[in-house]
């Protein structure tokens, strides 16, 4: 399974309605989700799902960051490279 996961939350991005996503405003609620997200799905037996039968090892953050859906602006590649990173980290080290 892959799940895909927009980094987009109307409370972080006021405005913005389900079109473009920019990356998060506050990075550090992102890394949070993300790594809350991670230890619920991994099914290492710590804080997982109760019930998971199936652990998640993939994940997609954004899509397609080179059309129109990750921003639109010059620094659309750079802002989807940050997050990816960011949630990278997360996805490594742990909360």
């Amino acid at each position: 399974m892959l799940v895909l996961v927009h980094p987009f939350t109307p409370w972080d991005q006021p405005g913005k309605n389900g079109g473009n996503y920019d990356k998060p405003n506050n990075m550090t609620a992102f890394k949070r989700f993300i790594a809350k997200m991670v230890e619920r799905y991994d099914g290492d037996g710590i804080d997982d799902m109760p019930g998971l039968l199936y652990p998640i090892k993939y994940y997609e953050i954004g899509n397609e960051p080179e059309g129109q859906t990750f921003g639109d602006s010059p620094g659309t590649y750079n802002d989807f490279m940050q997050t990816v990173k960011a949630a990278r980290q997360k996805c490594l080290l742990g909360s």
